[in-house]
């Protein structure tokens, strides 16, 4: 155990997604025993806790650039992407950013419609530099 992390019990109801949070120990083998004696469907899983004060809770944002060869490109509103925002407890928390090119989709228009297209996604924690990155990316897709 490091010296922010807890061991949680938790339930998981038979045939649904329901999960319920029991108790929360400070050492795995309190909790293990505890689950054990619960009996089937119930697990223990380690979690940290946070230092008291304020929390940072940091989003992904991610942008999409699509990019025709010869033409041009259109760049799409970046959006906060659902269920990828974290809460950062240390620098391993902070999300990376990255730029993915579809190859198999601008195949694909290309198989399909007779256009190069290239597809780019762009992954942030602001809005302003996942389009930041999606447009340096397509700049250099149409340059090249």
């Amino acid at each position: 155990m490091t010296d922010n992390e807890l061991f949680v019990i938790v339930r998981r109801a038979p045939h649904t997604d329901t999960v319920e949070l029991l108790a929360a120990f400070p050492d795995q083998g309190t909790a293990g025993a505890a689950a054990d004696e619960l009996g089937p469907g119930h697990s223990v899983l380690p979690v940290r806790m946070a230092p008291a004060g304020p929390v940072l809770v940091v989003h992904v944002w991610h942008c999409q650039v699509v990019v025709t060869v010869g033409q041009g490109w259109e760049l799409r509103e970046p959006a906060r992407l659902g269920g990828a925002s974290r809460i950062v407890l240390d620098a391993d928390d902070w999300p990376k950013e990255r730029v993915h090119v579809d190859e198999q989709a601008g195949d694909l228009e290309a198989a399909v419609h007779g256009q190069q297209v290239r597809y780019v996604n762009a992954y942030a924690p602001s809005a302003a530099r996942a389009r930041e990155l999606a447009e340096s990316e397509a700049r250099r897709i149409a340059e090249a």
